[in-house]
Order: structure tokens, then C-alpha cells, then sequence
């Protein structure tokens, strides 16, 4: 007998691996499908699904409604992801299908088999007619992987992937292959497409067209001198190294903040390697640091098994450091099979000798950069003035400098009329002196949208920034957020996915993406995102942005305990007791509004920022005095004031005419 029908949704699902582990563990393939088995049936019973077809590992499994399917699908994964060794692949799509015989068979079948089939290990796909029939509840979040011509299908399908804490974002490498495949048979009418892609994305492709690229950590420098007071010259030390070696376009390094976190770690090599998704480590050892420095490297390929394919000792005068890494970085080049651009040969033919006192200090003032806090970034400009004072023509000092003052301006230490004409003036004589500084463009690009309010020449700095280093996380981080500030959602979440998946393990692009999530009203992945990095440690971006969605979601015993830990930080044990009595006394927006007022208070003595006490008034709901704090602000040329585009703490007022005349005197979109 046949039956035809009209099915609401189809899951389709398979244990990645599980025919080759069938041949090699029998014991262990079996006992991986009976838990596989169990995680199923639990979904199906607990969804109202049914079991049409089992093969082998896969299952075949129909549900009422696409909300059905994909509730069971998560469940599945999220059973999968803490009981299972194995991963799991999830196609959904409705469609129709055949019943014969006790088969099953048809288009239906056939598509969402093809989808879970390009779908990654532990993800869930869509196809385009699951995603409109979910697009009305706010609870799922899905992007688009490409538009994709699967196996013995006619047409192209828009396929989707589900986002979720637990499962994977596909990589740029494979969106970028599934889509390259339904472009070669498109024939004329997507050469058209392609051509309009070109014009407006033409510079994306560009940045990310290599989909082989090799990947190398620079491990921390292991000081081997005997004096551990040198460990602050070789934090920076290894951040110069890492940045000579980032000028290598083809090759995709990790980030200094990522690499520094396997710093006297007890894992091997390889796990390491694992972690990071790498193919090569490169380690250092210091043995000697004075007017001459004693050094040996190792490369070690990781894959597919450990091996050390070069290494080299030196014992360079120390005004020869930066020619060493650029030779260094030439060796790695020519060890890992990268063919050199022109443009890269030069740049790594160009560094100038360097004083070797300026270069000590230059590099110590790099470690009290990254730290961040207040004490430390005036440490840091001390270092870096004193470059400066030892050698004039040292570029590099000069872009610390500019970066210690857009430091401290960015974080509200310092205000705008104190910092921006030596910002200048620093970032000047930086390019001047070297044009191939990738910080140099990277420090362009942020300086322009938070200091200058420039957004075309932010644009062009971003974009050269990652031309000369495409894998720049943080680059991408924040060049997400000058997107979202621009009301380009879409880019910006392409942008920020990218630069996650580069650095999974900085905590300053993990910060950057639970703002990002703030921005587009994501709050409960905001909140979790956040509250993770803050459980190991403090965060300067981190905190704050925990108080925002606190204060977003409604959650105010949660958003005051947030602003006394940000306070307490800050050592501003009074604002903390006024806080805590104002909450007491009259609830939240008393706390608010006597915090805001009591920093007006101290505003007559020591230089505070209007911005702050806006925010705090906004908090507190007090509309027009958060308006004249926020023109206050804008006066004050505020470095966070580009946010008001696109925070939802000024959802409230943002349709007010003062607010939307701020807009436009910032030239930001207005909705």
C-alpha cells in the first residue's frame, strides 16, 4: 500500500565516524548506538515525534511542527554533547514524503538527508522552509550558511544553521566551499549576483579567499635567565615577536591574549594544538638578557603527529631583536611551504635597529598596555615616553603612545581635550616613520570611530588593518561593533562569528562578543556569555556590559550586585555605600539617580565622564536629565557615545527629538 503525505517537519540524523569505528571497535560502535538510541527516544517521546526509518547509526523521525522538530533536534544535541563521545549531524526540512512497503521514501527524505549530510558534527541544519516556519519565535537563533545546490536536488536551497551555546558555528572555510559549488553550475543568471556580491562585498572575499590557510601559536617566552624580574620584558617580548610574525598574510596566527594562556600550562603539544585548531607551535627559550640577548626557537609541526621541523639558537646584540624576528618569521615561511607576496618580503626587509634601551622599554611598557587597569596604563605610557625619549625615530614607541592615550580615554581615565592632540600627534609621527606597522592601521581604525567620530576613515583603517593581517580577531571584534554602531546587523554578526572562531579563548573578543550579543537584543546569551569570563576573572569590558543586561532584562537585585563589583574595582567604596543605601531606601532608580549624583558631586574636583552620569540617569528612567548628561557627553566628545545607535538602554528615550537630533549631529543612522 502507498501512502502520501504532507509531513510538518523531517529529522534526519547520523553518528559522525561511526562505520569507520565499526571497523576498528566493534564494542565500543555498539555501545555508542545504544546511547545514541536512548538520547533519540527520549526526544521523540518527549516532542510527540515518530520513528519512521532507523538505518544503522541514522535515524528518520517526523514531528507535527517545525517547533517540534527543532526542540527535539537541540535536546538530542544537548543529550549528544554531554553523554556521547561521538558527535552527531541534524538535517530538518518539511516536505513531502512516500510510505511503501515499511520504506520511506521521496523528496522529503531526500532533502533533509542531503542537509544533515553538510550539517557539522554536533550542529543542526535548516532548510529554508523550517526556518520561515520558526522565524516568529524569538527563541531560536538561526544564520544563513549559503545558498547550496545539494545531491539530486533541481534547484538551490538557502540552508541554516541553529545556534545554540552547544553546537558549532560552521567556518568561513566551509561556507564559503558550499557555496562555491551551487555558484560553479549557476550558469549566467548567477554571474550577475556575483557581480553585485563583488561590488559591495568585494573586500570580504578578498580578506578570507584562501580556504587552506596553515595556523601557528606563538607560545609565551620562556625566561630562562634566572631573574624573574624579566618576566615583564618578555610578556612583551613575546606580543613583538607574535606581531613580526602576523605580517606572514597567508598564515593565520593566534592572538598574543589566546597564546598567553598556555603559559606554564601542564598540557602537551598536542593538546594544545587540539585546543587551538592549529597546525604549528612555535616556542622560545631566553637564556640570556642584557646588551646582548641568547635565544633558541622550535617549530613544531603538530599534525599528524608531533614533530620539531626547525630550530635555531641566536646571540644577537639586542638592537638586532626585531631583524631576528623578522628573519625568524622569513624561516617559518620557507618551513611551512608559504610563498611570499612582494609586499610581504618587504615588510619583513624594513625593520630599522633600534636602541636597545628604547626597545626594553618600549617592550615592558607593551606588558602594562595589555593589563589595562588605570595604574598599569600610566605605567605603560611612562615606558613608552622613555622609547621615545632614547631613540626619536622609533616608530613602534610612538604607536604605543598613541595607544596608551586612546587607552585611557576609551576606559574614562583621562578626558578627550587632555588625550587627543598627543594622539595625534603620536599617530603621525608613527605612520611617518613606518607605514608597515599593522598596529599603526588597527590603532587608525578604532582611534576613528571612538575618538574621531570619523566613520569613513574608519572603514578604510579597518579594512587595512585586515588586509595586512586578515586573522586579526580583534580587529574583526571591533570592527563588528563599528558595524553594529553603523546599523549594519547582518556584517557585523559575519565579522564577529569570524573573529570567534580565529580566538575561541581570548577573553577580550569573548567581552566584544557579549556586547555584540547586548546590541542585538540577544540578552540571555549575553548574560551567559559574560558571566563565564567574569567566573575566572575581572574584565574591564566584561563587567559593565553584565550591568547593562541586567538592567536590559529587568533583573535589578542581579544589576546592582553588578555595579558594586564594577565600583568596588574602581576602589570607590563610597559611590558603593550610596549605591546600596539608594536600593534599600527607594528601590533601583533611587540608587541610580543618588550614585549619578553623587559623581556630579566629585565632578567639581577630579575629572569624571558625562557619560557615566548619563547612563545612570537613563537607568534611573530620568529621561531629560539623561538627556542633558548625553549632550553633556557628546560636548566631551566621549569615546563610548557612537554606542547610542545601537544600545538598548536608550530604547526608552531614543525616539525623543533631543535624542534623535544627537543622532544626527553624530551623523549615526537614525532609525
Amino acid at each position: 500500500m502507498i501512502s502520501r503525505q504532507k509531513l510538518a517537519a523531517i529529522v534526519f540524523t547520523d553518528i559522525v565516524g561511526y562505520t569507520t569505528l565499526m571497523g576498528s571497535d566493534e564494542k565500543s560502535a555498539l555501545e555508542i548506538l545504544r546511547i545514541s538510541r536512548r538520547i533519540h527516544t527520549e526526544a521523540v517521546e518527549k516532542y510527540g515525534g515518530s520513528l519512521l526509518k532507523e538505518m544503522g547509526d541514522g535515524m528518520l523521525i517526523q514531528f507535527q511542527t517545525a517547533g517540534d522538530a527543532v526542540n527535539a533536534a537541540l535536546a538530542i544535541q544537548e543529550k549528544a554533547h554531554l553523554d556521547l563521545v561521538a558527535k552527531i549531524r541534524i538535517g530538518i526540512h518539511i516536505g513531502d514524503i512516500t510510505m511503501e512497503n515499511d520504506d520511506v521514501f521521496g523528496d522529503g527524505v531526500n532533502i533533509a538527508s542531503r542537509i544533515q549530510s553538510i550539517a557539522d558534527p554536533g550542529g543542526i541544519y535548516l532548510s529554508e522552509s523550517v526556518k520561515q516556519a520558526i522565524r516568529a519565535n524569538p527563541d531560536y537563533q538561526y544564520a544563513l550558511v549559503n545558498r547550496i545546490r545539494l545531491k539530486n536536488v533541481s534547484d538551490p536551497i538557502d540552508i541554516y544553521y541553529l545556534k545554540g551555546d552547544f553546537l558549532p558555528v560552521p567556518s568561513s572555510k566551509k561556507i564559503r566551499e558550499l557555496g562555491s559549488s551551487s555558484r560553479k553550475k549557476s550558469g549566467v543568471s548567477l554571474l550577475v549576483v556575483v557581480f553585485l556580491l563583488v561590488i559591495f562585498l568585494g573586500w570580504w572575499f578578498n580578506f578570507y579567499k584562501d580556504s587552506q590557510l596553515p595556523s601557528l601559536a606563538v607560545l609565551p617566552v620562556a625566561n630562562l635567565t634566572g631573574n624573574q624580574e624579566n618576566d615583564i620584558f618578555m610578556a612583551g617580548f613575546h606580543g613583538e615577536l607574535r606581531s613580526e610574525i602576523a605580517k606572514l598574510k597567508s598564515m593565520r596566527i593566534i592572538s598574543r591574549t589566546s597564546a598567553a594562556r598556555y603559559k606554564n600550562a601542564q598540557m602537551t603539544l598536542p593538546e594544545i594544538g587540539q585546543e587551538l585548531d592549529i597546525n604549528y607551535i612555535l616556542e622560545t627559550d631566553v637564556y640570556e638578557y642584557a646588551d646582548s640577548i641568547k635565544m633558541q626557537l622550535r617549530l613544531i609541526s603538530i599534525s599528524p603527529e608531533e614533530e620539531e621541523i626547525w630550530s635555531s639558537s641566536y646571540h644577537i646584540p639586542s638592537s638586532y631583536l626585531i631583524r631576528t624576528f623578522d628573519q625568524v618569521a622569513l624561516a617559518i615561511a620557507e618551513e611551512t611551504n608559504i610563498e611570499l607576496s612582494s609586499s610581504e618580503l618587504a615588510s619583513l626587509d624594513e625593520s630599522a635597529l633600534v636602541d636597545p634601551e628604547a626597545q626594553e622599554a618600549y617592550l615592558k611598557g607593551l606588558d602594562f598596555l595589555y593589563t589595562g587597569t588605570k595604574p598599569a596604563l600610566e605605567k605603560a605610557y611612562e615606558f613608552f615616553s622613555k622609547a621615545v625619549e632614547i631613540d626619536d625615530n622609533y616608530a613602534k614607541a610612538y604607536v604605543g603612545l598613541a595607544h596608551s592615550w586612546g587607552f585611557r580615554v576609551q576606559m574614562g581615565f583621562i578626558s578627550y581635550e587632555q588625550a587627543y592632540p598627543r594622539f595625534v600627534a603620536a599617530t603621525q609621527k608613527a605612520n611617518e616613520l613606518d607605514s608597515t606597522i599593522i598596529e599603526a592601521y588597527y590603532n587608525e581604525a578604532i582611534s576613528s570611530v571612538w575618538s574621531f567620530w570619523d566613520w569613513g576613515r574608519a572603514e578604510v583603517a579597518f579594512k587595512k588593518t585586515l588586509e595586512m593581517d586578515p586573522t586579526h580577531a580583534e580587529a574583526l571584534a571591533y570592527y563588528a561593533h563599528f558595524l553594529n554602531i553603523m546599523g549594519r546587523m547582518d556584517e557585523s554578526e559575519q565579522h564577529m562569528q569570524i573573529a570567534l572562531e580565529y580566538e575561541p579563548y581570548n577573553t577580550w573578543v569573548q567581552a566584544l562578543y557579549g556586547m555584540h550579543l547586548n546590541h542585538t537584543r540577544q540578552f540571555k546569551k549575553a548574560e551567559e556569555r559574560l558571566g563565564e569570563i567574569l567566573k575566572d576573572e575581572s574584565n574591564p569590558l566584561a563587567s559593565p556590559a553584565l550591568w547593562t543586561i541586567y538592567h536590559n532584562t529587568g533583573n535589578y537585585d542581579m544589576a546592582i550586585k553588578a555595579a558594586q563589583e564594577v565600583y568596588s574595582a574602581k576602589r570607590e567604596y563610597e559611590v558603593v555605600a550610596e549605591l546600596l543605601t539608594g536600593y534599600r531606601d527607594g528601590g533601583y532608580s533611587e540608587a541610580m539617580d543618588r550614585v549619578a549624583s553623587r559623581f556630579i558631586q566629585k565632578k567639581d574636583s577630579t575629572f569624571f565622564p558625562a557619560w557615566q552620569i548619563a547612563t545612570l540617569y537613563t537607568r534611573a528612567d530620568n529621561r531629560e536629565l539623561a538627556l542633558d548628561w548625553l549632550w553633556k557627553a557628546y560636548e566631551e566628545h566621549d569615546v563610548n557615545m557612537p554606542y547610542i545607535s545601537c544600545d538598548p538602554i536608550f530604547d526608552k528615550i531614543s525616539q525623543e527629538e533631543r535624542f534623535v537630533d544627537l543622532l544626527n549631529a553624530m551623523k549615526l543612522p537614525v532609525e
